[in-house]
């Protein structure tokens, strides 16, 4: 009959239409795991990716931590050479400024050693031209009180003297 010929007609239709329905379900199936995998590789892959890039991060900054410490230490022995090299400069120059004093004590010495020596030498120049004054000035004390005796004597004249002006004879001896 027509109906039942219809009806497995309809029916083979529904079965092709199923099969069809179910062969498509399949393959969106397979399509949405492969998309899933696809999906799950690509999201691994960025999460393995941004693991990679986070492990390099960390271990740049563990080697900058390092060069840091490494630099702080460099410095601080640095800072501490330097400190120690100051204090040698300060110690070499407190040395050299007491050598100088030292050299400016000894050179003062000795010129006040030089000024005594030549005043001493002056003092003594002056005391013997001041005794040659004084043995002069005794001199010519004795001269003079020897020129003033010679003028008393010539001043009271001789008797003989006289005697000769009167006679005229300028010559003549007593």
């Amino acid at each position: 009959t027509v109906e039942e010929r219809m009806a497995e007609a309809i029916r083979e239709c529904n079965e092709l239409h199923e099969a069809e329905i179910d062969r498509i379900q399949e393959e969106i199936d397979t399509n949405l795991r492969a998309l899933k995998e696809q999906h799950d590789d690509a999201l691994m892959a960025e999460i393995s990716a941004k693991t990679a890039a986070q492990m390099r991060i960390d271990e740049l900054l563990l080697e900058r931590e390092e060069q840091e410490a490494r630099l702080s230490g460099n410095l601080r022995a640095r800072e501490e050479e330097l400190l120690r090299e100051l204090e040698d400069t300060k110690e070499e120059h407190r040395k050299h400024i007491e050598a100088y004093e030292e050299e400016q004590k000894k050179a003062s010495a000795e010129r006040e050693a030089e000024w005594r020596t030549r005043l001493d030498s002056e003092i003594e120049e002056r005391s013997k031209l001041l005794d040659q004054i004084r043995a002069l000035q005794t001199e010519i004390d004795v001269k003079g009180t020897e020129c003033k005796q010679e003028s008393e004597e010539e001043v009271v004249p001789d008797k003989d003297d006289q005697m000769r002006e009167e006679s005229g004879d300028p010559h003549s001896h007593p």
